[in-house]
């Protein structure tokens, strides 16, 4: 039960700062490592309540839970030197970004190699990745504005999307036990 509660809670708090993200886009700007360290620390923490639960710490291949106790500290940082920290903050969402679209690139290779014909979705999300990765990794400071917007974009998105599986999970586990 508290699972399903934290799981809700993330993804409310995903829609909530993606419409945040939209409106405010100029206003956010301004305080952009706070923010950036909030939902950074809040990410955290749930990975590392998640790799706790997980047991990572026991397998050597397993670092969910280290990743996020140094995501937590890093966030701190941010947060501590906010006006010194925007570069950090821009790059670090590019680095994050890049180890999405390393993600994307490992399925495509997955499915070359499995004779599969990887989806155009998966090829559009690589290349779009990378590049938005890039811009905010090589023009940190004159790429944010622009990201904020995309940023909220994606996080409706993906808070919506994720909603939308939940209830249709709940629907099909209503009807088997019917």
């Amino acid at each position: 039960m508290k699972l399903i509660l934290i799981r809700k809670y993330e993804t409310f708090l995903m829609i909530l700062m993606g419409i945040i993200c939209i409106v405010f886009q100029q206003n956010i700007y301004e305080h952009f490592p706070v923010i950036f360290g909030l939902f950074m620390l809040e990410r955290s923490i749930h990975g590392c309540y998640e790799g706790w639960k997980n047991r990572d710490f026991s397998d050597k291949e397993k670092t969910g839970l280290e990743r996020s106790i140094l995501g937590i500290i890093i966030a701190a940082g941010i947060m501590i030197r906010q006006d010194e920290a925007l570069i950090v903050a821009t790059m670090f969402w590019g680095i994050s970004g890049i180890m999405k679209s390393e993600r994307y690139l490992n399925e495509i290779f997955y499915q070359i190699s499995n004779k599969e014909r990887p989806k155009i979705r998966i090829y559009a999300a690589f290349i779009i990745e990378l590049c938005l990765s890039l811009i905010l990794i090589f023009e940190p400071l004159d790429s944010v504005e622009h990201h904020i917007l995309i940023l909220g974009v994606q996080l409706v998105a993906e808070g919506v999307l994720d909603l939308l599986i939940k209830t249709r999970e709940r629907i099909k586990d209503r009807r088997a036990v019917r």
